[in-house]
Protein backbone atom coordinates (compact mmCIF):
# COMPACT_ATOMS: atom_id res chain seq x y z
CA UNK A 1 0.00 0.00 0.00
CA UNK A 2 0.78 3.26 -0.91
CA UNK A 3 0.07 6.80 0.12
CA UNK A 4 -0.30 10.41 -1.63
CA UNK A 5 -1.39 14.17 -0.39
CA UNK A 6 -3.18 16.84 -2.06
CA UNK A 7 -2.77 20.09 -0.84
CA UNK A 8 -6.17 21.86 -1.63
CA UNK A 9 -5.60 25.67 -0.59
CA UNK A 10 -2.51 25.44 1.18
CA UNK A 11 -3.55 22.21 3.19
CA UNK A 12 -2.32 18.91 3.27
CA UNK A 13 -4.73 16.15 2.64
CA UNK A 14 -3.71 12.07 2.54
CA UNK A 15 -4.76 9.71 0.42
CA UNK A 16 -4.26 6.03 -0.46
CA UNK A 17 -2.91 5.16 -3.63
CA UNK A 18 -5.56 4.33 -6.41
CA UNK A 19 -8.19 6.52 -3.94
CA UNK A 20 -11.04 8.42 -6.27
CA UNK A 21 -10.30 11.43 -4.53
CA UNK A 22 -6.20 11.52 -4.93
CA UNK A 23 -5.06 13.41 -7.62
CA UNK A 24 -3.35 11.66 -10.36
CA UNK A 25 0.10 13.39 -10.50
CA UNK A 26 0.49 13.35 -6.74
CA UNK A 27 3.67 12.17 -4.97
CA UNK A 28 4.21 8.26 -4.11
CA UNK A 29 5.07 8.30 -0.45
CA UNK A 30 6.25 4.91 1.32
CA UNK A 31 4.17 5.22 5.30
CA UNK A 32 7.20 6.66 7.29
CA UNK A 33 6.83 9.86 4.51
CA UNK A 34 3.10 9.94 5.10
CA UNK A 35 2.65 9.88 8.88
CA UNK A 36 5.33 12.52 8.49
CA UNK A 37 3.18 14.62 6.34
CA UNK A 38 0.05 13.79 8.64
CA UNK A 39 2.08 15.70 11.56
CA UNK A 40 2.11 19.11 9.16
CA UNK A 41 -0.18 21.90 10.71
CA UNK A 42 -3.73 21.34 8.96
CA UNK A 43 -2.95 18.14 7.53
CA UNK A 44 -5.87 15.83 7.20
CA UNK A 45 -6.72 11.79 6.20
CA UNK A 46 -9.03 11.72 3.46
CA UNK A 47 -12.35 9.89 4.78
CA UNK A 48 -13.10 7.85 1.83
CA UNK A 49 -10.23 5.94 2.04
CA UNK A 50 -7.65 4.00 4.08
CA UNK A 51 -6.11 7.15 4.55
CA UNK A 52 -8.41 7.36 7.00
CA UNK A 53 -6.79 5.01 9.57
CA UNK A 54 -4.24 7.41 10.30
CA UNK A 55 -6.72 9.38 12.22
CA UNK A 56 -7.47 6.23 14.26
CA UNK A 57 -3.96 5.75 14.92
CA UNK A 58 -2.89 9.12 15.37
CA UNK A 59 -5.80 10.44 18.10
CA UNK A 60 -6.76 9.23 21.63
CA UNK A 61 -10.12 9.91 23.32
CA UNK A 62 -10.05 13.14 25.08
CA UNK A 63 -10.18 13.02 28.79
CA UNK A 64 -12.64 16.17 28.98
CA UNK A 65 -15.55 14.79 26.56
CA UNK A 66 -16.43 11.39 24.90
CA UNK A 67 -16.30 12.09 21.33
CA UNK A 68 -13.40 14.63 21.76
CA UNK A 69 -9.72 13.91 19.80
CA UNK A 70 -6.32 14.90 21.08
CA UNK A 71 -2.71 13.92 19.43
CA UNK A 72 -1.19 11.10 21.04
CA UNK A 73 1.34 12.61 23.35
CA UNK A 74 4.00 9.49 22.03
CA UNK A 75 3.59 10.68 18.00
CA UNK A 76 3.55 14.86 18.47
CA UNK A 77 5.46 16.33 16.23
CA UNK A 78 8.92 17.64 17.41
Amino acid sequence: MGWTIERPGGGVVLHELGCIRAPADGPELSLDDAVTAYTWPGARACGKCAAEVLDRLWKVPDPDGPHGNAPSPGLAPF
